[in-house]
């Protein structure tokens, strides 16, 4: 059966199977049969798009929101002129579902599973990082923080070159929502200094014994004690 954006409208007191039913089946059929009037098209779908922020249920919801990654539904807002009112609508939609990076992290982790999220070098031969594998040891090290922390919200700076660890961690920070403060592998130890004190960092990773040198010689100096 084929919707448009009227009968999706005409119906919106039905049952939320048939609507999450008839919203797929409309962005469907959007691809072989794209509106003919922007204009109008642009006020139904911002019509539409208020009326399941407010009654949707969470599929359907989520459903909208994952069209900003249709390439053929963001050129049509974007010929409609309408970007600014639809990127009010999808901040919205975020904070409805309560999306979180640590959400979508672990929904994308559970859908891609042994699939390559990372490839890097090690002893000059690449190696692959599944989904599943950095998950597990974004998970691990999250555990391990707020253990060794005592808080579920410890801040951390990472003092590092690019590498996966810096990667992981990064994740791990971004999914349990610790602060993280990422410092150049080349700054000064005055500079150092001065980001771990103002952004009151309780722990740091170093990724070698000279950047740890550097942070034992400004320990005695920052205002708050510090694990490395």
């Amino acid at each position: 059966m084929k919707y448009s954006l009227h009968d999706l409208l005409d119906n919106v007191d039905i049952d939320s199977l048939e609507q999450e039913a008839a919203l797929i089946q409309y962005f469907k059929n959007i691809e072989s049969q794209p509106p003919q009037d922007l204009g109008i098209w642009s006020v139904d779908i911002l019509k539409y798009a208020k009326y399941i922020l407010v009654s949707g249920s969470r599929k359907s919801l989520t459903y909208l929101l994952e069209q900003g990654w249709n390439p053929l539904f963001t050129i049509l807002i974007k010929e409609s002129q309408i970007q600014n009112q639809w990127f009010d609508l999808e901040m919205e939609m975020v904070r409805k579902l309560n999306y979180t990076p640590g959400l979508l992290f672990h929904r994308k982790a559970s859908q891609l599973g042994h699939k390559t999220l990372f490839n890097y070098k090690q002893s000059r031969q690449w190696q692959q990082q599944s989904w599943s594998a950095v998950e597990q040891s974004v998970n691990h090290l999250a555990a391990s923080l707020i253990d060794l922390m005592g808080s579920t919200n410890p801040r951390i700076a990472i003092l590092s070159e690019n590498r996966l660890e810096v990667a992981i961690t990064d994740i791990a920070c971004l999914t349990y929502g610790f602060v993280n403060v990422p410092i150049q592998p080349a700054a000064p130890p005055a500079q150092v200094e001065y980001i771990l004190a103002h952004a009151e960092i309780e722990a740091i990773f170093v990724s070698d014994a000279q950047h740890l040198r550097s942070i034992e010689s400004i320990l005695s100096k920052l205002p708050q004690p510090i694990l490395w």
